[in-house]
């Protein structure tokens, strides 16, 4: 009306708010501010009303589609969580299927009178949430088809563009409302989501955020000092097979001279738990193999309560994990990381530190064993000894 009267409309912001609300506050004194704010800047920059008309049939379009989704949203979840809590009966009949099958199957079903009452409510329950459903659907499609008339009346050429459909041409038409909504690229995609600045902006943040907690977790006082050793410490060395590898992390394990060390096999394969047993025997290694059983082939577990079982508040336990550095890309492939996967589990136990002992290939040489005939070393005889 008062455009048709010659009178120029802008559309005001919202007023700067003084930065303590002592004031009084009401729509007649938040009328004055916005205008205030308004006369003070120059009439170019001022945002024109948005527009009415064919802008305002698609805003409303839009609202009421996002609305319809959203409550098809909804009842889908609700209609998931009635098959859940249904008779075995119709759950048998509805377990499985997809979740357009289901609504089909829900919105067929019929009540049968010959059951307890606890089976018709819910069949009828199930049939009102699935037909809900269905109805929300069709009118979210026709919601689309009007606005994909009304998108090409307007501004046909804009649904030729890729990957512009008729929610993304609408909500595109009524986000630009007027001239000079967007003074720049940048304001387009501030508003879009596409801007990648506040994003970057709140992961930095956060990486801070988890820097500071670590340095807090990891950071010494002038207090503190260093406990005093443990009386006992016991070396296990893991072993898939008896390979350069393992007498690796075998002979390492003799370096650190602990108070015993045990070679662990977890026989994931019976056969070849028995194999390693023979070859162990007749190398004539000096130190005991231990194998423990893993039925349920759950490598990781098995070797947590293994080691767990050794942990006692006098003893600290180091585990050898022998490593083997495959050369090229292919070969670290078609290996698994098993050791990676151990590492992390045993990481978590209390009194146990995990070694990684690596071993590269293609590299000559490489341990011997120590023979039968040969004085052992001060670790395999405390061993014994204890």
């Amino acid at each position: 009306m008062l455009r048709s009267l010659g009178e120029q409309v802008v559309e005001a912001g919202r007023p700067k708010r003084p930065p303590r609300r002592t004031s009084p506050k009401t729509d007649a004194i938040d009328a004055v501010r916005a205008a205030r704010d308004a006369l003070g800047q120059p009439p170019e920059q001022l945002p024109a009303v948005r527009q009415r008309g064919d802008h305002q049939a698609l805003r409303v379009l839009l609202t009421t589609r996002r609305t319809a989704l959203a409550a098809r949203v909804a009842a889908v979840n609700q209609l998931k969580a009635l098959v859940v809590a249904a008779p075995e009966e119709p759950r048998a009949e509805l377990r499985g299927l997809p979740t357009k099958r289901q609504i089909a199957v829900c919105a067929a079903l019929r009540d049968r009178p010959t059951r307890s009452l606890e089976h018709p409510m819910t069949v009828r329950a199930l049939c009102c949430t699935a037909r809900r459903i269905q109805a929300l659907q069709a009118e979210a499609v026709a919601l689309l088809a009007e606005l994909e008339r009304l998108v090409a009346g307007i501004v046909p050429w804009l649904l030729e563009l890729v990957g512009v459909g008729p929610v993304s041409a609408a909500q595109l038409l009524v986000s630009w409302s007027h001239a000079g909504r967007f003074r720049s690229e940048a304001a387009f995609a501030a508003l879009a989501g596409t801007n990648p600045i506040p994003a970057l902006v709140a992961l930095l943040q956060r990486v801070q955020k988890t820097y500071r907690a670590e340095l807090t977790q990891l950071k010494v006082e002038a207090s503190q000092r260093l406990a005093p050793p443990k009386p006992r410490h016991e070396v296990v060395v893991l072993l898939e097979d008896l390979d350069q590898a393992a007498l690796a992390a075998l002979q390492y394990a003799r370096q650190l001279n602990p108070l015993s060390i045990t070679a662990l096999h977890i026989a994931v394969d019976p056969d070849h738990a028995r194999e390693l047993a023979h070859l162990w025997a007749k190398v004539q290694i000096p130190i005991p193999l231990e194998i423990v059983d893993a039925p349920d082939r759950n490598l990781p577990a098995t070797v947590e309560e293994t080691v767990a079982e050794m942990v006692r508040p006098d003893t600290e336990v180091t585990v050898l994990v022998p490593r083997r550095r495959y050369v090229g890309f292919w070969r670290r492939v078609l290996h698994d990381q098993t050791s990676a996967e151990l590492t992390k589990v045993l990481g978590d136990l209390d009194n146990v530190n995990v070694t990684i002992v690596p071993y590269r290939l293609r590299r000559r040489g490489g341990l011997t064993p120590v023979p039968s005939n040969r004085p052992e070393t001060a670790a395999p005889d405390r061993q014994s000894t204890s």
